[in-house]
């Protein structure tokens, strides 16, 4: 199973369904890229397809509340987050390749 029937099964998408194809094959190129960057690799490796689905998840869920992790109407405090959670981050260290100078 691709990413793609991955995350439609997921979110309950029939298969048949294309009518969001374009708006999470765009997440799964970005989230395919901050893998590779993340990893020093030049050529994707599929073992990171589950871990790119999770990654598509959490950037699905932060559309609209772009780097706020917390917010306060009354105190009118914000938290701020700029980065995927530590769970990603330790999936990710496994296909990690270490850059020579």
């Amino acid at each position: 199973m691709d990413i793609l029937e991955n995350l439609k099964l997921f979110y309950g998408i029939a298969e048949e369904d294309e009518s969001k194809d374009s708006f999470f094959e765009a997440l799964i190129d970005e989230a395919k890229a901050d893998a590779m960057a993340y990893c020093n690799l030049t050529v994707y490796n599929n073992s990171l397809d589950s871990t790119v689905c999770k990654m598509v998840r959490y950037k699905k869920t932060q559309i609209g509340a772009e780097g706020l992790s917390a917010q306060s109407y009354s105190g009118v405090s914000e938290s701020l987050l700029f980065d995927y959670p530590v769970d990603i981050y330790k999936a990710l260290n496994r296909f990690k390749k270490v850059r020579t100078l």
